[in-house]
C-alpha cells in the first residue's frame, strides 16, 4: 500500500479510487476535519515522492464544511501534485473568495486541472448548483 492511500485510510477518507488509468483519488465525503487536519493531510501527500505524488489525479472534498481557509490551505499544496486533473468540492462553505484564491493559485502553477466543481457552495452570496 502506498504512504498517500495509508495517509487517506488513516485520516479517515471513506474510498479511494482509481479515475483516470493509473491515478488515485483522495475521496472524503461527509468528513468534518478537525482544526489543522486538512493541512497536514495534504501536505504529508504533497511531500511524498515524486512516484506517490505523480499517482494523485483527483480530489474530492464532499460535504465537509471546507472554508474560504480551507482553499488557501490547500492552494499552498497543490504545486507538488503534478498530474492532479480533478478538484470537486461539492456542498461545502467556499465563498466566492477562497474559490478565486485557489483558481489563482492553480493559475499560477503548472497545473493541469480538466475539471473543478464548486457545486453547491455559496458564491457570491447564493448556492451555486
Amino acid at each position: 500500500m502506498s504512504a498517500a492511500v495509508a495517509a487517506s485510510k488513516q485520516a479517515g477518507a471513506h474510498s479511494l479510487h482509481e479515475p483516470k488509468a493509473g491515478a488515485c483519488s483522495l475521496y472524503f465525503d461527509s468528513y468534518e476535519f478537525a482544526m489543522g487536519e486538512l493541512d497536514a493531510i495534504l501536505y504529508f501527500v504533497s511531500t511524498q515522492p515524486s512516484k506517490v505524488r505523480s499517482k494523485i489525479g483527483e480530489l474530492v472534498f464532499v460535504n465537509c464544511g471546507l472554508s474560504d481557509e480551507d482553499c488557501e490551505t490547500s492552494a499552498n499544496h497543490l504545486d507538488n501534485l503534478q498530474n492532479l486533473h480533478s478538484i470537486c468540492l461539492q456542498f461545502n462553505d467556499i465563498s466566492g473568495a477562497g474559490a478565486e484564491r485557489l483558481c489563482v493559485s492553480l493559475m499560477m502553477t503548472e497545473s493541469h486541472i480538466e475539471s473543478l466543481n464548486f457545486a453547491h457552495n455559496c458564491i457570491d452570496g447564493s448556492r451555486i448548483k
